[in-house]
């Protein structure tokens, strides 16, 4: 086995070796833009949610006051016909 100067040697010609420098760098850089897209997609996805949060409260409070309404007109029917009993 080569022990010594050697592996220094080689360990300072691969990291001088200009391939060497683009593939780090290209490496560095893939792994900023990996954070980035990620950040992006998971701004995206809150936004997303609570787009659809709030559509679905915006729909619920319709469906309370649609059944409110129909409760308003129910009650003044039932109170018709109970007028209308008392009246006969």
């Amino acid at each position: 086995m080569f022990k010594g100067n050697f592996a220094a040697t080689e360990s300072i010609s691969l990291s001088t070796d200009p391939l060497t420098l683009l593939l780090a760098k290209f490496d560095e850089l893939s792994t900023t833009l990996d954070s980035r897209i990620e950040a992006i997609l998971d701004k995206k996805l809150e936004n997303e949610i609570k787009d659809f949060v709030a559509d679905a409260l915006a729909n619920e409070g319709h469906q309370i006051e649609a059944n409110k309404r129909d409760d308003n007109q129910n009650f003044a029917q039932i109170q018709q016909e109970l007028d209308n009993i008392e009246q006969a």
